[in-house]
This record gives structure tokens, sequence and C-alpha cells, in this order.
């Protein structure tokens, strides 16, 4: 058996969200939806295709890269009920990625 490692696809979406987590100490997924969307390539240019908020949220629950820090019930929907809001960080794997 080979070493603890990750050996599945990591998709396309996965580096720009762990570039768009670095340097920070948590963000909700639509924060780092509006900076995927703002987001320039290396030519300069707006990326064509952007990830959904669902899309967001499953790369951050289903790789062990990212740790959730806390969910606020600080949200609150048209109806006044409160919904929980998740903060994500880069866990250490991340951070050497």
């Amino acid at each position: 058996m080979k070493e603890n490692r990750l050996y599945y696809n990591k998709g396309r979406f996965f580096n720009r969200i762990v570039e768009a987590l670095k340097n920070t100490d948590g963000l909700t997924v639509h924060q780092i939806a509006d900076i995927l969307k703002n987001k320039k390539t290396g030519a300069g240019r707006l990326h064509k295709s952007h990830p959904s908020n669902r899309q967001i949220g499953q790369i951050l629950n289903k790789f062990p890269h990212f740790d959730k820090i806390n969910e606020n019930n600080n949200g609150i929907t048209i109806m006044g009920h409160s919904v929980k809001i998740n903060l994500w960080k880069l866990s250490e794997l991340g951070e050497e990625e």
C-alpha cells in the first residue's frame, strides 16, 4: 500500500478555491464565489466558467484540504428565519500545496 496520499481527481475549480482562501482568516461560500468571479487568468482575462455556490460547498466538504471554522446562525432569510453560515479556511494539508 502506498503512503496516505490523496489520489482522486481534484477537478478544475479546486486550485482556484485554494488561491481564494490563501492568506485569509476564513470566508463564507458567497465570499469565495465573489472572489472567483472577479479573479483573472494569467493573461489578465476573467475566467469564462465559474462554480455555483452549491459546487463550491461540495468541494469544500469533500476535500480534507479545507476546514470548517464555525457555524454561525447569523444569516437571515426573507421570512426572518435564521440560517447557518459556515466559515472556511485552508487546513494544514491545503497550505502545503
